[in-house]
């Protein structure tokens, strides 16, 4: 039988809200205010007027009208949200001073803020005040999603838990990411990236045999984790869109490295056997397959996967016939892997990176230069694209773009290009707060 046809639901456009029941709460103090209440289910059906796709010169983004509540500041949440503000997506971090367990993911994006909060406003709350809460959850009643990378506690202190936001809008998405999953283990268990790295066993299968674990030189953990989560969030979205209801959803740093490894993992189970550490390449994955850093006599370059008949053109142009005719198919070459990459290592130190490359280009031979930071900041390709571009308000100083484009030219989302420390009164204001509401609340120290 045929699935029966759901009507879809146009997004509310940007900056308009539609009338909502609100509940009573009280001020510090007891004097009632109004609280936040059901909102109307479906994406951007409320905007916050001040956020980045509210106005200005920059074409809206495809998120322009969805708002979205960063709980905290770890990298994973601080990911995902990132990607959510270059769509174009208003991007409110509410930042917990004085929760339970959320200093340590407070402090970790410091770092970080210059990279992955551009696009982004921030909200400071004292957790330890009443009154905070309702504002929390007022803030979260107006949001198509929460993405948290807070502790369960920490976001328990808020009054944010994934139940009382659907109490309060049963059409907002709540993703969260934990550090191994919630079922059969602490879910408040803290996060890191080289502890998802060897959980996951990233760690174990980078480097060559012999070699102690090593974790991989960048935050593949914490991530890789990220990119799920915005995938998890995009799919709470379209449902909410379909359906009118939310989802609580959640993604793990350890499940997130598990699944990036899925092509290892599931060749290991399938040939019943350990598939060696990936230094010199995955001799069970792919048998008798050539790849990996050679140097040169200017710098480092890299094979990707020489197969059988590659090998044969690459033995031709590095002047080793006697190597094609030694090592003819997948099985010679997989025993004798070692020889051939000390017969190539030998040959590859004679000429430039170029010299090398040219030819790979000539013969059909994947290939490239290995860069430092430096020489991607400087290529041209990454800049034409979008991959790179410069914070003016910082000096110049050159941070990563984003890698998703639509039709036409890289996007440029609209709104401020650093984390902007929003004044909470102006967003109180948005959230229908009064001058003597917001008076109050300065006054009890909550802002």
């Amino acid at each position: 039988m045929a699935a029966p046809a759901v009507a879809r639901r146009p997004l509310a456009a940007g900056g308009r809200h539609r009338e909502r029941h609100l509940t009573t709460g009280c001020l510090p103090g007891g004097k009632p205010v109004a609280a936040s209440g059901r909102r109307p289910a479906g994406p951007g059906a409320h905007r916050m007027s001040g956020g980045p796709g509210g106005g200005g010169a920059s074409p809206p983004g495809p998120l322009s009208g969805i708002r979205v509540l960063e709980l905290g500041g770890g990298q994973p949440g601080a990911y995902a949200c990132w990607v959510l503000a270059r769509l174009g997506a208003d991007v409110v971090v509410l930042e917990p001073r004085g929760a339970p367990g959320a200093a340590a993911a407070t402090a970790a994006a410091k770092p970080d803020r210059l990279a992955l909060h551009a696009g982004k406003r921030r909200l400071v709350l004292d957790a330890s005040r009443p009154g905070q809460d309702e504002i929390a959850l007022r803030v979260a009643a107006r949001s198509d999603a929460i993405v948290s990378s807070l502790p369960g506690r920490a976001a328990e202190a808020l009054g944010l838990t994934p139940e009382a936001v659907r109490d309060a809008s049963p059409g907002t998405v709540y993703a969260r990411a934990t550090a191994s999953g919630s079922i059969a283990a602490a879910a408040d268990a803290p996060m890191a990236d080289i502890v998802a790295q060897a959980a996951g066993g990233l760690a174990w299968k980078t480097g060559r045999d012999g070699d102690p674990p090593a974790a991989a030189g960048a935050a593949l953990g914490e991530h890789g984790a990220g990119a799920y989560l915005l995938a998890a969030v995009l799919g709470g979205l379209a449902q909410a869109a379909l359906t009118g209801r939310g989802a609580a959803v959640e993604v793990s740093l350890a499940g997130s490295q598990i699944a990036l490894q899925s092509w290892e993992i599931g060749a290991e189970s399938v040939l019943g056997r350990d598939s060696g550490r990936a230094g010199l390449g995955h001799p069970e994955v792919s048998p008798g397959a050539i790849w990996g850093a050679f140097g040169t006599r200017d710098g480092w370059l890299v094979l990707g996967s020489v197969d059988a008949v590659r090998f044969v053109r690459l033995c031709a142009l590095m002047d080793l016939p006697e190597l094609a005719a030694r090592y003819p198919d997948d099985r010679s070459r997989s025993a004798g892997i070692p020889e051939i990459v000390e017969e190539l290592r030998k040959r590859f130190s004679v000429h430039d990176c170029s010299h090398w490359l040219e030819l790979f280009s000539e013969h059909d031979i994947m290939g490239a230069r290995v860069n430092g930071y430096d020489d991607v900041i400087a290529d041209e390709q990454a800049w034409a694209n979008g991959y790179l571009r410069t914070r003016p308000d910082s000096g110049g100083t050159v941070v990563a773009g984003s890698p998703i484009q639509f039709d036409g030219p890289p996007a440029v989302t609209s709104g401020p290009e650093a984390l902007r420390d929003e004044d909470p009164g102006s967003l109180l204001r948005e959230l229908g707060y009064g001058p003597e509401e917001i008076s109050a609340l300065r006054a009890a120290g909550v802002l």
